[in-house]
């Protein structure tokens, strides 16, 4: 049985993709990593917040994996 933590983190894992479904279908531009002429240090900047995010967003697929292998489906028993 998942914990309530578990549980949690999957619910966030799911609003974060139905926020990132909702920007994209609604044309919202995302932040290009490099910006051609901007300084270095903004460029650093917009790299660093991307990686911060993609670190989050891989921390919950991977509790979402673990929680889906500990758990498999039956389909013979729905």
């Amino acid at each position: 049985m998942a914990t309530a933590n578990e549980d949690d983190v999957v619910q966030a894992f799911r609003q974060a993709v139905e926020e990132e479904l909702r920007r994209v279908q609604d044309g919202e531009q995302h932040d290009p990593h490099f910006v051609l002429g901007a300084p270095a240090e903004e460029n650093l900047q917009r790299l660093a917040a991307a990686h911060e995010r993609l670190q989050s967003e891989v921390a919950l697929l991977r509790t979402v994996i673990l929680k889906l292998v500990s758990q498999p489906v039956d389909f013979d028993n729905p």
